[in-house]
């Protein structure tokens, strides 16, 4: 019953408009003094009502002189007690004490404080500081109320008892969705103990706890432990039937990148288990620090991260080239709330233009007068390339070749292609196009010395546009099923900042010309992954061991044109540079001579939309490509059956 009265006082009070709310705080304010006065001089004159208590309205009135100007000033009664903290108790300790303090020194030179010993007015103002402390405190606790009752809240508990997990375990206290039933912490010593009324238990007690409470969630606290060390707690986690949420890590909540909000879901990143290197800060600034700098592509997952991680490195202007308007704008709204966020003047210019246009392109980096280059324009995913071979050759090879041809006549200093392990022995349209992009920019970099020519080759990047882990998410999201292609089918993984990060100190490296290839470290195999999100969302994977299981994992086969195990490398002359993550290569090469026939062949045979004869010369090219037995171009395919 009194558990009921005070939920439904707590009910109205936060139903009360804000100003009423101040108000009956004030009138609190009001009455605690005469309350203290009251008490005070009836423990001190030992009976009923307390014969001087009249005699001391001058001096009550003082007080209040003091103290409601002072609390007003300081805020007192701006702040919502439901969200307050310490600060705010402290602020009103110090306003009281301030206000009482002046009220008692103007008292003592008119004579008023004479009336009563020294320690009277000592406990009177001890008595004041805990009155007013304590209705503050009474007052958050009845508003908290609403939000401590348990029905409709999920039971979760914060896995870590450090700082961060004593923030998250306060930032909760005022949530209508989630209720702490307790934290967990590897730390023996704290096992037991109680941090803001919740018990610290073992990780062995987690069991206990999903018995208990019936637990939902576990929410990881410890935005800064090691990769390696996350991958142990996912391991261990993950059997259980709980979802497992986290907070951002220290640099995202920094920076603003990710997902907004106090907790998110398990970063794709945790599943790789390793620690990105941090990067050179001179190489990352060489090409970049005061110049001006392009990028292609600037509205993709590559691209739009690559301009992120420009920004950081003071260019004097970055010019955004992407032919999506609404990719354009939401990476250049981004960059802009980046830039006011670091404080930077750096100039964004966004450029709604093709690279297949050499004239556009031209038109941008003589007004600009572009210094660096970074091409990261491509159609990349493969089974849509395979589909639409001819736009493929168009975008991915004849794209770059403009744009590389146009940045040379007009003095780019730097220019950078970024390609992929697709390109290794490709079995696609889109591997063989950005192979033949490589050899394009190879060409140029041996006929064209006085530029400088770097190609980046690496793997898939986690939660790219295309990548499975987004499908793998919304598949769970949706109650599954999750498919993937093949049991055994392998990739290999790396994050975009960690991409994007290496890409940039590539082509800060001295020698033209060269293929840097990325350490992407062990390759990954897809049903791993599909196998831990699915745990690490609370559900259990529904096979032949499980059969009430949640979620079901299917495979679809393969699609066309996709690899089993995807390459890094297609030769053998592997060489390492400065940097432990990142590779140079020597492959083979065309002279300049044939390269350019083929690219002439290459555009007629595009242009007249001859599927047979684009396959023909990007097979007989250098290219390594072994193609499909058939064509998949769905236009070319009906033109046929007429």
């Amino acid at each position: 019953m009194h558990a009921v009265w005070i939920q439904q006082l707590s009910a109205w009070a936060t139903r009360q408009p804000r100003r009423l709310k101040q108000l009956i705080l004030a009138l609190l304010d009001l009455i605690a003094l005469p309350l203290c006065f009251w008490l005070l001089l009836g423990l001190h004159e030992g009976r009923g009502f307390p014969q001087s208590f009249l005699s001391q309205l001058p001096m009550m009135g003082l007080i209040l002189c003091f103290q409601f100007p002072i609390f007003i000033r300081t805020g007192l009664y701006r702040a919502v007690l439901r969200y307050t903290g310490d600060r705010f108790f402290i602020g009103t300790l110090q306003s009281t004490s301030l206000a009482y303090l002046l009220a008692i020194g103007t008292a003592h030179t008119l004579g008023w404080t004479q009336s009563h010993p020294p320690l009277f007015w000592v406990s009177l103002g001890f008595m004041l500081l805990a009155m007013l402390g304590g209705l503050r405190w009474l007052a958050r606790q009845i508003l908290l109320q609403r939000q401590r009752g348990h029905i409709g809240r999920a039971p979760v508990a914060i896995y870590g008892a450090g700082s961060a997990g004593i923030q998250l375990l306060r930032a909760l206290e005022h949530s209508l969705e989630l209720r702490v039933v307790g934290i967990i912490d590897d730390e023996q010593q704290l096992h037991g103990k109680r941090i803001h009324g919740e018990t610290v238990h073992a990780p062995h007690q987690i069991e206990d706890l999903i018995e208990r409470y019936s637990l939902q969630r576990i929410l990881l606290a410890m935005p800064s432990v090691s990769a390696k060390r996350r991958q142990e707690l996912l391991n261990f986690l993950s059997p259980f039937p709980v979802k497992i949420q986290e907070m951002p890590s220290l640099d995202d909540l920094a920076l603003g990148v990710g997902q907004t909000g106090l907790l998110q879901e398990i970063r794709p990143s945790s599943l790789l288990g390793r620690d990105p290197i941090k990067p050179d800060p001179s190489l990352m600034a060489r090409a970049i620090a005061g110049k001006a700098v392009m990028v292609t592509g600037a509205g993709g997952s590559i691209g739009s991260e690559l301009c992120r991680q420009i920004l950081q490195q003071q260019p004097s202007v970055l010019i955004l080239v992407e032919r999506s308007e609404f990719f354009l704008y939401d990476t250049e709204r981004k960059l802009l709330a980046m830039a006011q966020k670091l404080e930077q003047q750096v100039e964004i210019k966004p450029i709604l233009a093709c690279v297949r246009d050499s004239d556009r392109m031209r038109q941008i980096i003589r007004a600009f007068h572009v210094e660096t280059l970074f091409h990261a324009a491509a159609y990349k995913h493969v089974p849509i390339v395979e589909f639409n071979p001819i736009e493929g050759v168009q975008n991915n090879i004849f794209g770059t070749y403009h744009t590389a041809q146009v940045a040379v006549q007009e003095g780019v200093q730097n220019i950078t292609l970024i390609s992929t392990d697709k390109a290794v022995r490709p079995t696609n349209i889109m591997g063989a196009t950005k192979r033949m992009a490589e050899l394009v920019i190879q060409g140029m970099a041996a006929h064209y010395p006085q530029t400088h020519f770097s190609i980046v080759r690496f793997g898939n990047v986690l939660a790219s546009s295309g990548s499975v882990i987004p499908l793998f998410q919304e598949q769970i999201r949706q109650g599954g099923p999750v498919t993937v292609t093949e049991k055994e089918i392998t990739r290999y993984f790396m994050t975009i900042p960690e991409a994007t990060q290496l890409v940039i100190q590539a082509g800060a490296m001295k020698e033209s010309g060269v293929i840097y290839v990325l350490d992407m470290g062990k390759p990954i195999r897809i049903y791993d992954c599909a196998r831990r999100l699915i745990e690490l969302s609370g559900y259990q994977v529904k096979d032949a061991e499980h059969p009430q299981g949640d979620i079901e994992i299917i495979f679809t086969g393969l699609r066309p044109g996709e690899k089993l195990h995807e390459e890094l490398f297609i030769g053998e002359d592997i060489s390492p540079t400065p940097h432990p993550r990142i590779q140079r290569v020597r492959e083979e090469t065309l002279p300049w001579q044939e390269l350019q026939t083929v690219l002439q062949e290459l555009k007629q045979a595009s242009d007249a939309f001859d599927q047979e004869a684009v396959r023909t010369l990007l097979t007989r090219s250098a290219t390594g490509y072994r193609p499909a037995p058939d064509i998949m171009d769905h236009v070319w395919l009906k033109k046929a059956d007429k």
